[in-house]
C-alpha cells in the first residue's frame, strides 16, 4: 500500500508539474509586435537551427534585429547567421545571450550591436520580460533572473514561475496565446521585418547629415563601468574560444558624432574591432524620409536590406568563413530567403499603392 501511495504522489506531482507549466505557457504574453515577427518565435526558433551551422551571432537590442538579415547576407554573401537580441536588452544582459548561444553554435564572429552601450540604468519589467521569459530553462537563464531581480529588486519567484506573474491575464487571452510553441516554421533568423514607414523629420535628418563637417574632437561620453564589464566579459568569452568578437553600430537618427569617438576610444583601447555604419552613409544607402518606421530611431524591413548588404560585404572582406550546411538546411536557408524577398517585395507593393 505504502508504494502504491508513493507511486500516486509522484504521478500527481508530475501530472501537477505538466499542468501547471501548460497554464503558464498559455498565460505569458507573446509580444506580437507591428505585422512582423515575435519576440516568442525569435528566442525559440533560435533552439531550433540546426546545430553549428552559424556563422555569425549578432547580440544586442532591437537595434540589431532591426537592422540585420542574415537572410540577406546568406543570398549576397553566403555567411549564415542568427540575430539571437532581444527588445531594449541591456549589455549585461547580452552576455548571458552569447553564453546561451554559444551552448548550441560555434560561430565565426560574434557581432555586438552597441546601441545600448552607454545605458547604465535597468531595463523596465516588460523589457526584462521579453528577453527572460522564453529563453530555455539553464544556469544561464537562473543566472539572468537573478542579476536583473539584484539590481531591480522584482520578484525572482515570479520569473521562476510566471503564472504567478501573468495568473490575471485569463480575461485578455487571445488565440494566440495558445500557440505555445510559437511559429515552428519560422525563418527570419531573428530580424524583425518592420513593415511601416513613417518618415524622419527635415530637421532632424539635416542635423543628422551635418556631422561630417563637424571637426573631431575629445569627446566627453565615456562608456559606464557596468557596459564596459559586460563588453569586455563578451570579448573574453569568444578569444576563450578563438571566436572574433566585434563591435558595429547600426544606422540611427539616434546617435551623435561624440558618441561615435567615445565607442571609437572605447574600442581601440580594448583591441576590439568597431564598424559604425553611421560614418558610411553614401554606401548604405538608407534613406531616412522611406527606411525607418519609426521617425529615424530604427530601420523598417527596406532599411534593413540596405544595412545588411554593407555589412555583409563588410564581414566578406574582414573574415574568413568555412560554411557547412546539410543539405536540409541549406534548402530551408534557400526557401527562407525566398520568403523574406516576399515580404520585402508585398511590402513594397503596399506603399506604392498608398503613393
Amino acid at each position: 500500500m505504502g508504494k502504491k501511495n508513493v507511486l500516486k504522489g509522484i504521478c500527481f506531482v508530475v501530472v501537477f508539474v505538466i499542468l501547471f507549466g501548460i497554464f503558464s505557457a498559455v498565460f505569458m504574453p507573446k509580444w506580437s509586435f507591428a505585422r512582423s515577427d515575435e519576440t516568442q518565435t525569435r528566442i525559440q526558433a533560435f533552439y531550433r537551427q540546426e546545430k553549428n551551422s552559424h556563422d555569425v551571432i549578432y547580440v544586442g537590442a532591437s537595434f540589431a534585429y532591426c537592422a540585420i538579415s542574415p537572410l540577406n547576407i546568406w543570398e549576397e554573401q553566403g555567411i549564415t547567421g542568427y540575430v539571437f537580441a532581444g527588445t531594449g536588452q541591456k549589455v549585461w544582459l547580452s552576455t548571458y545571450y552569447l553564453k546561451e548561444a554559444l551552448k548550441y553554435q560555434t560561430p565565426r564572429v560574434v557581432v555586438f550591436e552597441a546601441g545600448a552601450i552607454f545605458d547604465e540604468e535597468e531595463a523596465t519589467e516588460g523589457n526584462n520580460r521579453k528577453n527572460i521569459d522564453y529563453m530555455r530553462w539553464s544556469p544561464e537563464k537562473l543566472r539572468a533572473i537573478k542579476t536583473i531581480c539584484d539590481n531591480t529588486g522584482e520578484s525572482k519567484k515570479e520569473y521562476l514561475i510566471p503564472f504567478l506573474r501573468y495568473h490575471s491575464r485569463w480575461r485578455e487571452l487571445e488565440q494566440k496565446d495558445f500557440h505555445i510553441q510559437g511559429d515552428t516554421s519560422y525563418h527570419m533568423m531573428g530580424t524583425l521585418a518592420w513593415r511601416a514607414t513613417r518618415p524622419a523629420s527635415e530637421k532632424k535628418i539635416k542635423k543628422y547629415e551635418a556631422w561630417k563637417e563637424q571637426t573631431a574632437k575629445t569627446s566627453e561620453l565615456e562608456v559606464g563601468e557596468r557596459c564596459r564589464d559586460a563588453v569586455l566579459e563578451m570579448k573574453r568569452i569568444c578569444e576563450e574560444r578563438g571566436i572574433e568578437f566585434m563591435m558595429m553600430r547600426a544606422p540611427t537618427l539616434e546617435w551623435s558624432m561624440e558618441a561615435v569617438q567615445a565607442v571609437q576610444k572605447f574600442a581601440d583601447e580594448n583591441g576590439i574591432p568597431y564598424l559604425d555604419m553611421n560614418l558610411y552613409r553614401e554606401e548604405t544607402g538608407v534613406d531616412w524620409t522611406t527606411d525607418t518606421p519609426d521617425k529615424g530611431e530604427h530601420l523598417n524591413v527596406l532599411g534593413c536590406k540596405k544595412a545588411s548588404s554593407f555589412f555583409g560585404a563588410y564581414l566578406k572582406d574582414h573574415y574568413k568563413f568555412d560554411t557547412k550546411l546539410s543539405d536540409k538546411n541549406r534548402r530551408f536557408w534557400d526557401e527562407s530567403a525566398k520568403e523574406y524577398h516576399a515580404v520585402i517585395e508585398a511590402y513594397r507593393s503596399e506603399e506604392q499603392k498608398k503613393q
